[in-house]
């Protein structure tokens, strides 16, 4: 029943003790064992520990630990305390009433608790704890470092810089701010909210944050591994990639923007994402649907994979190729497709834009799968990877080579135009343009075409210049307009014309083994049919005006086979303007 207690010198104390009044102690305590001390009040000089556990349970105010504090295994403070300079305990340390620092503080140990928060009084504090520490709210810190692992729920401001050199795992809506922040270890957000608000320059989040709900930067952000949020991620000041980073929640926005600076970005939200201020990106990822209305450009791969890209105005995407294994969403607005290399590269294997209005490849192209576009424009060369179908409902222009050991078929209702030559320098493996029977489609060849196997012209074809065939079969299913210009065919197979009219030719000529013609033929010059046999399967008129006509040659005729239809048919050549010589080397005319 003491009720004040007051110790000079040194004092030894183990177990409960306990007073009515202060106790003040001008010496050193050392510790016998685990002790429980209470009472009003207290002042100490020192604690000598000896490895035990220490309790503080006062009444009367807050209890000052500003002395020379060692060798306190747990330390409990049930009281208020005011902490300055170094306290180190090899075990826990249990604030369970409020703390205040009274200067620059340095806390040491297995573990920390705040249960009430710490009033730092514009004073420095750092934690070293092996385990997590537990932080309630601390207000009023200057500069705050944690070595260890911490957990955070509520408000942290400082007015100095925060170093978060551990994990940093929130038990709470989480909100961080102050001059300077740094972030060494991974967050983990337990479904919180999170927010940062540092004014004094950029934010480091090169660690992982996962599990985050809502996060906010209002400073400036460097990103770099992996951000994943439940819910949104909103960017209200500028926004930096500081290496390779996955973005992943409900939605995100950036008011200032963007820069990647040439680090690779993943995107996954499941709301879909407008890439908008977003620059200077390596490859791009989208693993969810995602928007755009302008220009998107990355220095290399942009891979949209099973996720749908939305058009939201006319845009253009440069990189050095892409892979769209949905169909794009294009809302009937153009699109240009721009290489930021030597070319660009359709990799998946089918890539479709059949909502698009306009596609436009300004580049070369690389293809190695089908490719569907409702109007299409190739600017570039294209170089096959696979055999392909080119398909859609309008007109499609191809403006440089094709070339490429495997088979091409266009497939369009509208006009489809080659302004350079097929196959000129690799052989396709065969070729095929137009899907025949509609009076609006039509073929212009400006170029020659070589292949190794069949060629077929299914719709109304018109020649822009000299044009020369190489291949096995060559087959004309429409008419041809020749536009005054020559029709050179090479074929190891059969060449077929199957149209009415084929006229304003300049001058035809056939290497084939077999040849297969119908309706009108009319050149202003010399027809030559240099083939093994000639076949007349309906009615046939050969024109040439001031030109000769060969059938067959001296050293090689050919075999003449007709085989009518019912009723017979009529093979006319030349009329009364024929001027020129007509030769027909053959035999075994039948039928």
């Amino acid at each position: 029943n003491v009720t004040d207690f007051s110790a000079s010198g040194d004092v030894e104390l183990g177990g409960n003790f306990s007073t009515a009044g202060a106790q003040n102690f001008g010496g050193n305590v050392s510790l016998a064992g685990d002790t429980s001390m209470s009472g009003v009040n207290a002042t100490f000089s020192g604690i000598i520990g000896n490895d035990n556990n220490l309790s503080l349970n006062y009444s009367g105010g807050a209890i000052s630990l500003g002395g020379s504090y060692s060798g306190i295994a747990d330390f409990t403070a049930e009281t208020d305390v005011n902490l300055n300079g170094s306290f180190s305990t090899s075990g826990s340390q249990t604030y369970n009433a409020s703390a205040s620092l009274s200067g620059d503080t340095t806390l040491t140990g297995i573990s920390a608790s705040f249960a009430k928060g710490l009033e730092g009084g514009g004073n420095d504090l750092t934690l070293n704890f092996s385990q997590a520490s537990t932080l309630g709210s601390l207000s009023k810190i200057n500069n705050f470092t944690s070595e260890g692992a911490v957990d955070l729920n509520g408000t942290l401001d400082t007015s100095g810089s925060q170093t978060y050199n551990g994990n940093l795992t929130l038990s709470g809506d989480t909100s961080l701010s102050g001059t300077t922040g740094s972030f060494a270890g991974a967050v983990e957000g337990n479904g919180n909210n999170f927010s940062l608000n540092f004014t004094g320059g950029e934010i480091a989040l090169g660690g992982s944050l996962s599990g985050i709900g809502d996060f906010t930067a209002d400073s400036a952000v460097s990103l770099g591994g992996n951000l994943s949020t439940s819910g949104s991620q909103t960017y209200n000041a500028n926004a930096s990639l500081s290496g390779a980073t996955t973005l992943s929640g409900s939605s995100f926005s950036f008011a200032n923007g963007l820069d990647a600076g040439g680090n690779d970005l993943t995107l996954n939200f499941s709301k879909t994402s407008t890439l908008e201020n977003i620059s200077n990106i390596g490859n791009f990822t989208a693993l969810d649907d995602v928007a755009i209305n302008g220009t998107f450009a990355t220095a290399g791969f942009q891979n949209y994979g099973t996720t749908q890209l939305n058009l939201l105005g006319d845009s253009t995407l440069e990189a050095t190729g892409f892979e769209f294994s949905t169909e794009l969403a294009g809302n009937d607005h153009n699109l240009t497709l721009r290489s930021v290399g030597s070319s660009i590269s359709l990799s998946n294997q089918i890539s479709r834009f059949g909502s698009v209005n306009s596609l436009t490849i300004a580049d070369d192209l690389d293809l190695a799968g089908n490719l569907l576009a409702h109007t299409l424009d190739l600017q570039g060369n294209v170089s096959l990877a696979a055999t392909v179908d080119i398909y859609g409902d309008n007109d499609a222009t191809f403006r440089g080579a094709i070339d490429g050991a495997h088979g091409l078929d266009v497939l369009y209702h509208g006009n489809i135009t080659f302004l350079e030559d097929i196959g000129a320098t690799t052989p396709l493996q065969q070729f095929s343009a137009g899907y025949g029977g509609s009076d609006t489609e039509s073929i212009t060849l400006h170029g020659n075409v070589t292949t190794i196997g069949n060629q077929f012209f299914h719709a109304y074809t018109v020649l822009a210049s000299d044009v020369t065939t190489t291949g096995g079969q060559v087959s004309f299913s429409g008419d041809v307009d020749g536009a005054g210009n020559n029709l050179t065919i090479h074929s190891t197979g059969s060449t077929i014309f199957s149209g009415n009219n084929h006229t304003n030719l300049n001058e035809l000529a056939i290497t084939a083994d077999e040849s297969n013609i119908r309706g009108l033929v009319s050149t202003s010059g010399n027809q030559s049919y240099a083939v093994e046999k000639f076949r007349i399967s309906e009615n046939l008129t050969l024109l040439s005006g001031a030109g000769n006509i060969n059938i067959g040659s001296a050293q090689n005729e050919a075999e003449l086979n007709a085989n009518p239809k019912s009723g017979g048919f009529n093979l006319a050549i030349g009329d009364a303007n024929q001027t020129g010589d007509v030769a027909i080397y053959g035999y075994g005319i039948e039928g």
